[in-house]
């Protein structure tokens, strides 16, 4: 069987290649997927497959924050940084470029969609505000409003901003005077070639490491 609602739009006739048994292992039951194909009509097919494929990452992301958390160190900081505690600050200080990288080498899956590292800074409250140098990953069209913006060490701009994670569309965060300003975007396949690819390697295999003695654990 094939999900087809040819009332919608052309969009939404481009999905009927995908069988109804795909959209269940993906996580779409029956219901939403009559959002799926509403998605298509206004939006086009490619944003509802990224929706699809999305939906799975969104509740990942907290796992992900937790686990970095654990394994962060001064050998992966922002180099110039000062690695040494202080009381107020956030645990993700200087992380921020190794975790995009981390991250977007986790979501391999993704890069049809086109996945991409950001490096450039955040605008507040219209600009009155800017961050530091900061890095994060983007999903979608640069030009597009409605691309994903994930951010795992948001935290770092202070109390009001405290939550660690970000992942919502850029339209939707402007809208919350929060604008994330990309001055260099770098495909996955060439993060290897940028300064930050050897703290990414010490900070993957300490994930991995984690990972596998949580899988050891009895119950685990």
């Amino acid at each position: 069987m094939t999900v087809v609602d040819s009332g919608v739009s052309d969009n939404a006739a481009r999905v009927q290649a995908w069988p109804l048994a795909q959209l269940k292992l993906a996580g779409i039951t029956p219901r939403p997927v009559r959002r799926f194909v509403e998605v298509c009509g206004e939006e086009g097919a490619q944003a509802a497959i990224a929706r699809v494929l999305l939906w799975p990452l969104s509740r990942q992301l907290p796992g992900h924050r937790n686990a970095l958390t654990q394994v962060w160190s001064p050998e992966t900081i922002y180099p110039g940084s000062d690695p040494s505690p202080q009381p107020d600050r956030p645990v993700s200080y200087g992380q921020c470029g190794v975790t995009s990288a981390w991250l977007i080498q986790q979501m391999s899956w993704l890069r049809r969609l086109r996945a991409e590292y950001c490096v450039g800074h955040i605008d507040f409250d219209r600009g009155r505000q800017r961050s530091e140098v900061h890095c994060w990953v983007e999903i979608g069209s640069a030009n597009s409003a409605k691309r994903w913006v994930i951010d795992l060490t948001f935290d770092q701009f202070g109390d009001r901003r405290s939550k660690p994670v970000v992942f919502a569309r850029h339209e939707c965060l402007v809208n919350q005077l929060i604008e994330y300003k990309a001055e260099d975007r770098i495909r996955p396949r060439k993060v290897r070639h940028d300064d930050v690819w050897g703290r990414y390697q010490l900070l993957r295999a300490a994930t991995d490491e984690l990972w596998r003695s949580r899988k050891a654990k009895p119950g685990s």
